[in-house]
C-alpha cells in the first residue's frame, strides 16, 4: 500500500505532462533499483555503492526516456523477464565494482 501511495505523485507527473507511456517503465525501473538496494543493503555505508547506484539509476532514466513505450496493456508475464534480467545486470555490475574496489584496497 505504501508503494502505491508513494508512486502516486510520479504517476500524476507523467499524466500531467502527457507522457503516460513512461509511467510503467519508470515504476518498473524504480522497483528493480529498490530491490537491488534492498538485496545489497549491507553495502549501504560504502560510498562506491551509492555512486554506482546513482550511475545505474541515471542509465535507467536515459533508457526510459529514449525508448518508445506503448500505452497499451502489457501482461506481467512479458514484463517480468525484463525486470529479472535488469536485476541480474545491476547485481553483476555491483559485484564487479565491489571486486575492483577490494583489489584497490589490498594493493
Amino acid at each position: 500500500m505504501g508503494v502505491m501511495v508513494g508512486s502516486a505523485p510520479l504517476l500524476w507527473l507523467f499524466f500531467h505532462f502527457g507522457r503516460s507511456d513512461l509511467a510503467l517503465p519508470a515504476l518498473c525501473s524504480m522497483g528493480m533499483l529498490g530491490l537491488v538496494i534492498t538485496i545489497k543493503w549491507k553495502l549501504r555505508r560504502q560510498v562506491w555503492f551509492w555512486i554506482t547506484m546513482i550511475v545505474i539509476a541515471a542509465l535507467h532514466v536515459l533508457l526510459v526516456l529514449s525508448v518508445h513505450w506503448t500505452t497499451k496493456w502489457v501482461p506481467a508475464v512479458v514484463i517480468t523477464p525484463f525486470g529479472i534480467a535488469d536485476c541480474y545486470a545491476m547485481l553483476a555490475i555491483l559485484s564487479a565494482v565491489e571486486k575492483f574496489v577490494r583489489r584497490l584496497k589490498t594493493s
